[in-house]
């Protein structure tokens, strides 16, 4: 855009000025010239921004196994399925500090990135998101099956990145470490009018659009668990404990999952 539209454009106008005719028939060079200054000068800066977001990165994650110097209370991988609002996250949290574990819910995609060499951003972009292979086809002119096969990577990647109890928050952790590793299988339920009241409350939002986030994220998460198991996400069958917030609040559904998993 700069070479065409801000030199491609304006030197024609400028340069004539000063060299006349000559101005036309060397502004393409000139252009030329101008354009890679600045685009080393934009690389030179991208770069910087990159090494310090890595550094911010490897920061967290230290961070996060930090944490956990203390000795674990559980060997078991716990795995926490949950309606969007439910409280989930803010469970699995107070099970972690409970437990002495760590704890992962999107932070696990930059300790995925870092270790696999797959980008961050494709990542998120998947991130409990159906694969939707004929939008991709089309769009990107790519075979699905390929693109199905770097989803598996990346999935992969996460399940080989746990090494240990932890918790991990959504991301169908429960099928994706299924067979390597001891699981708890946890999900998290409330109705829906309480949940749109969690959600108005946190995110500023009013009824009608919390509403319309809730729909529009838990049928992200069933198509996204659903591709990849033959379970049914949300089905009690498919889990070792479920727990509905409206009855037992975020402290009760934190000491039922301690309980249960200490008796394991």
């Amino acid at each position: 855009m700069t070479r065409e539209i801000v030199f491609g454009v304006g030197l024609p106008l400028l340069l004539p000025l000063f060299m006349q005719l000559d101005g036309v028939l060397f502004f393409m060079p000139i252009a030329d010239v101008l354009t890679a200054i600045a685009s080393i000068v934009v690389i030179i800066n991208t770069n910087k921004t990159l090494d310090q977001l890595i550094d911010m990165s490897e920061t967290k994650n230290t961070h996060i196994e930090s944490t956990t110097n203390e000795i674990p209370l559980t060997d078991y991988i716990i795995t926490i399925g949950r309606f969007y609002g439910a409280g989930g996250r803010s469970i699995g949290k107070k099970v972690a500090k409970q437990l002495n574990i760590p704890y992962y819910d999107s932070k696990l995609l930059e300790k995925t990135a870092q270790n696999s060499g797959l980008s961050h951003k494709f990542l998120q972009s998947i991130d409990e998101k159906p694969i939707d292979s004929n939008m991709l086809y089309c769009s990107v002119g790519f075979m699905s099956n390929g693109y199905e096969l770097i989803a598996s990577q990346a999935l992969k990647a996460q399940r080989e990145i746990i090494n240990g109890p932890c918790i991990i928050v959504g991301r169908s952790a429960d099928q994706v470490l299924a067979g390597k590793h001891k699981i708890f299988r946890v999900f998290i339920t409330s109705s829906k009018e309480n949940r749109i009241k969690r959600i108005m409350k946190r995110d500023s939002l009013t009824k009608a659009d919390a509403k319309k986030k809730i729909s529009k994220v838990d049928k992200e998460r069933s198509l996204y668990y659903n591709q990849r198991s033959e379970k049914r996400w949300g089905d009690a069958a498919g889990y070792d404990l479920c727990i509905d917030t409206d009855w037992f609040g975020i402290d009760g559904a934190t000491s039922l999952i301690v309980e249960a998993v200490k008796k394991q």
